[in-house]
C-alpha cells in the first residue's frame, strides 16, 4: 500500500509492505524535496513491525513530517524528468 502526502514543500511517500509469514506489516518513507533542477530524495525504513497496513502507513507518514520538521541530510538527486 502507498500513501503520498504533501508536507511544508516536501512530498511524503509512505509504503507498507506485508511480511512473508503474514505476521504483520513494515513501512518506509521516501522523502523528496525539490533542488533547483533536481529533486532530493531519501527512504528512511522503519524497523517496527505492525498490525495493519494502514498502521504502518500512518506511522511512516508520522516519521516522515518528524524528519522534515528536524531536519535532515538527503541521500539521493534524482534529475527532474519532463511531463509527458
Amino acid at each position: 500500500m502507498q500513501n503520498i502526502e504533501h508536507y511544508k514543500g516536501c512530498i511524503l511517500d509512505a509504503r507498507s509492505h506485508e511480511l512473508r509469514d503474514g505476521s504483520g506489516w513494515n513501512a518506509e518513507v521516501y522523502i523528496a524535496q525539490p533542488h533547483g533542477g533536481s529533486v532530493l530524495e531519501t527512504q528512511f525504513v522503519l524497523q517496527e513491525t505492525f498490525p495493519t497496513s494502514d498502521a504502518a502507513i500512518d506511522a511512516a507518514l508520522q516519521v516522515g513530517r518528524h524528519k522534515v520538521q528536524v531536519g535532515f541530510e538527503p541521500k539521493v538527486v534524482v534529475p527532474d524528468r519532463p511531463n509527458g
